[in-house]
């Protein structure tokens, strides 16, 4: 006869409980072996919390909110404290760099700070500081009218959101201005100073007035006086200082007498023997 079903079956059953369990025991070794590595990298994780390498630790817990999923939430704690910690060296940096007169620098670390940070306020005060010493910077400069380009790079690391920004770039604007008007200005003198037009480049040379540039030219400016100088003919003035003394004339007080008349001689004949007297001979 036929063999029961069930003996047919046997070793077939038996076959498949046997793969059940095999597989059964390597799924649950699977699983404990990840779970000793996630536990693993949790550790290693705490350990760059504690020693304060918090850029590390922000990269890799990262890296193990997508790798792994068990202890999620502690990943998510400790990423959240790392995060903190590094945006409070941020903003010691920033400190830093702003009494450094690294203004930049200073600036970008500051606006790293994310906008729902609780740091953001302290973020936002150095952002701040730093834009008001930078148009300290800018006002100075044009004072004492130094290189405008320099003027300009410190208008580019201003940043938009400063309240004054549109003054500060006006007086950027006209300061790039004058400039120019003085370098057209010295390009004349040059020119001038090849025409030998010494009046021109001299009458030039008083109408520049940023140092640098009157640095430039000055010796022009000094060459065109001395040339405009050896045309004049000045007069000869003597030196008084070197004349010896004269001395000086007496008044002449002397007044001549008033003219005396005096008649000529009266002329006396002879005596003619009667007694009447002689003819008197006048004028």
């Amino acid at each position: 006869g036929k063999q029961p079903v069930n003996k047919q079956w046997r070793p077939p059953l038996l076959a498949l409980a046997s793969l059940f369990l095999v597989g059964g025991g390597s799924w649950g070794w699977w699983q404990w072996q990840n779970h000793s590595e996630a536990q693993a990298l949790l550790a290693e994780l705490r350990t760059l919390q504690s020693t304060g390498d918090h850029d590390n630790c922000v990269q890799k817990s990262n890296l193990l909110l997508q790798q792994i999923r068990s202890f999620q939430a502690e990943i998510q704690e400790i990423q959240q404290s790392c995060l903190d910690g590094k945006e409070q060296n941020s903003l010691a940096n920033a400190l830093k760099l702003l009494e450094q007169q690294k203004f930049a620098e200073a600036i970008a670390l500051a606006q790293s700070i994310p906008s729902d940070s609780r740091h953001q306020p302290s973020a936002q005060k150095i952002i701040n500081q730093a834009s008001e010493r930078i148009a300290s910077q800018i006002d100075r400069h044009i004072q004492a009218k130094a290189n405008v380009a320099r003027v300009e790079e410190l208008v580019k690391i201003l940043p938009t959101t400063y309240k004054d920004r549109s003054k500060v770039t006006q007086s950027v604007q006209s300061y790039r201005q004058l400039w120019e008007k003085n370098k057209a200005t010295v390009n004349k003198i040059n020119q001038a100073f090849r025409e030998q037009k010494w009046e021109e480049a001299a009458e030039l040379y008083q109408s520049v007035t940023i140092p640098s540039m009157q640095k430039q030219v000055k010796w022009i400016g000094d060459r065109a006086q001395r040339e405009i100088a050896s045309r004049r003919v000045a007069p000869v003035v003597p030196n008084i200082q070197n004349i010896p003394s004269i001395p000086s004339r007496p008044v002449d007080t002397y007044v001549p007498p008033a003219p005396v008349y005096n008649p000529p001689p009266v002329y006396t004949p002879p005596s003619g023997g009667d007694d009447r007297p002689p003819p008197v001979y006048a004028d």
